[in-house]
């Protein structure tokens, strides 16, 4: 029962104590009252008691971030960022609700760009369980992190979507920490209005970076819509000899739903699942069952969207506690991303690459795939699309490459498959996620 429930039902319950005794006292004023009363109610009920707690309720939820890093180890990073929530928040220039900011990045002083996604901790902040033994975070957590060569193009970055990937020799960043916690209305305004200094505008997430007829602007300054990636996990012996049995007989090195058939495949989950025996490890820090405990494995990662790996940092002694086991992520390039597009780097049959060198393992790549919207109209998009692909575009050719090399090639399977297997020893299942939340960051 809420507070403003509590206190009605208690004013309530006093009026009518008082409405007897003055019943027993002052007879002839039981009609009086009693339209009095009534006509309380039907000016608006509890609605009728204003409450000072209430008014500091509708203000808003906010909640504060920050997030250090190290450029090439020597420039340091740091954001430190306010965010509003939807409901009751202050208003800013472009929007009154929703959340914001929803992503923020940083110039470099070598003119590259970081980008922070913010985590909607929304829920976690108004539910006040922050810090709690029993709340989901204790704050401190990973954020997601773009890395950008450029500042002045945004149209491809390298995410960081695992701690493991900030070891890596591929990456210019060191991350030293993020927290969140408790923030107020008047520190929302205060870094609004004096301390935002964020990349990343409004423009740059609505704006499109095709033309209505299709061909690419010049000046690319919208963000990228999703990052892509593939998770790997190793199998034990037991998963590994389950997946002998399916192997192809030409043993590749890669293959998938692809070669053995969707029932085929079905039938080989469904034995991995059965098993006890076949456990699933993803950088040697745990194991689990494929079926059982495989929400742990951050393949479905429902959360991904919010920004954030639940990383619990705060407590020195469950270092490596994630909420979801990070599987060993590699960026994945579609050749219909746009920037390999405005490179000439086009082709009219579906091609997919894996990057899978050592240093790429915990990154995923993030660009905005060619994908003008709306119907075909006149002769200009069907131009720009022969143009960039070089002819019509064969949705039934589909070809698998890992580092640049050719693995598979399918007829007549228009849709990538959702895992990839890796000899016996291995499988991998394509991700994919958004970066953006909505459509205003200020």
């Amino acid at each position: 029962m809420s507070n403003r429930s509590r206190k009605f039902f208690t004013i309530f319950g006093v009026s009518v104590f008082l409405l007897g005794v003055l019943v027993i006292v002052f007879p002839q004023l039981l009609i009086i009252l009693a339209w009095v009363y009534f006509a309380i109610i039907a000016s608006g009920g509890t609605d009728f008691f204003d409450f000072d707690d209430e008014k500091i309720a509708d203000r808003g939820v906010y909640y504060r971030i920050t997030a250090l890093y190290l450029v090439d180890d020597v420039e340091p990073l740091d954001f430190d960022i306010v965010v509003a929530c939807g409901r009751y928040r202050a208003k800013t220039r472009s929007s009154d609700k929703g959340l914001i900011p929803t992503v923020y990045a940083k110039r470099t002083a070598s003119n590259h760009a970081v980008l922070v996604k913010i985590p909607d901790f929304c829920n976690v902040v108004q539910s006040r369980i922050l810090g709690q033994i029993s709340g989901t975070f204790d704050g401190a957590f990973l954020p997601f992190t773009v890395w950008f060569e450029d500042a002045t193009d945004l149209g491809m970055g390298l995410g960081f979507a695992s701690i493991y990937a900030f070891d890596n020799p591929a990456s210019r960043l060191t991350f030293l920490g993020a927290t969140i916690r408790y923030a107020s209305r008047e520190e929302f305004e205060d870094w609004y209005t004096l301390r935002n200094d964020n990349l990343i505008s409004t423009e740059m997430l609505r704006s499109s970076p095709y033309t209505g007829t299709g061909w690419l602007r010049e000046e690319n300054k919208a963000l990228p819509e999703r990052c892509y990636g593939i998770g790997f996990v190793q199998g034990n012996d037991a998963t590994q000899g389950i997946l002998s049995a399916y192997w192809p007989d030409d043993f590749p090195e890669y293959w998938s739903e692809a070669q053995i058939g969707w029932e085929s495949w079905l039938e080989l989950y469904n034995e991995l699942r059965r098993n006890d025996e076949a456990q699933l490890r993803s950088y040697d820090i745990s194991s689990t069952t494929l079926g059982r405990n495989d929400y742990n494995l951050d393949w479905s990662e429902p959360n991904k969207s919010r920004g954030d790996f639940s990383l619990n940092l705060g407590k020195l002694s469950n270092y490596f506690r994630f909420r979801y086991i990070p599987t060993e992520q590699y960026p994945v390039y579609f050749n219909d991303a746009i920037p390999l597009l405005k490179e000439g780097l086009g082709a009219p049959y579906l091609a997919v690459d894996i990057d899978l060198r050592p240093e790429m393992k915990g990154f995923v790549a993030c660009y905005t795939r060619y994908s003008p919207k709306g119907r075909l109209k006149g002769a200009e998009r069907p131009s720009a699309i022969d143009h960039y692909f070089g002819g019509p575009r064969r949705f039934n050719d589909f070809r698998l490459q890992v580092n640049g090399d050719t693995v598979f090639r399918t007829k007549g399977f228009s849709a990538l498959a959702d895992h990839l297997v890796r000899s016996n020893e291995a499988i991998g299942k394509f991700n994919q996620f958004s970066i953006k939340q909505n459509d205003h960051v200020d």
